[in-house]
């Protein structure tokens, strides 16, 4: 569905002593960071309206990836943050243009971003919890 052999179960082989690829760990870390960062700049930037939704999705985020990572889990994680980050990818991209002129290519952007999001999201991500 997004390139590969299709085989996420094989991620899990030999689990929980299977010895954990060097990037494997620094993905994690470098998303662990990203959503400490998340926390914090929602703490100190003006509150928005939707704060309590955003602080709550990032703590149980963090809560969710400190927790896989105690049992070892770090594919599990991994398999939904790569899927998101597509469509996060192209969501930062929709909102550096909202803030141009360039409203054409703003049009084409948002529209990419949904068409990521909603492929990744609510398609691929159901047939793998599947």
């Amino acid at each position: 569905m997004l390139g590969g052999s299709g085989q996420t179960m094989e991620g899990f082989k030999g689990f929980p002593f299977r010895e954990k690829e060097p990037m494997v760990k620094e993905y994690f870390k470098i998303k662990l960071g990203y959503y400490l960062a998340e926390i914090i700049i929602i703490l100190v930037e003006p509150k928005k309206y939707d704060f309590i939704e955003m602080g709550l999705h990032h703590f149980l985020t963090m809560y969710a990836h400190l927790g896989m990572y105690s049992m070892g889990l770090l594919e599990v994680p991994m398999v939904i943050d790569i899927l998101h980050d597509w469509g996060d990818l192209t969501l930062q991209f929709a909102k550096m243009f909202s803030e141009t002129h360039f409203s054409k290519i703003l049009g084409v952007s948002f529209l990419f971003n949904n068409i990521v999001w909603f492929y990744t999201r609510l398609y691929v991500f159901p047939i793998i919890i599947y």
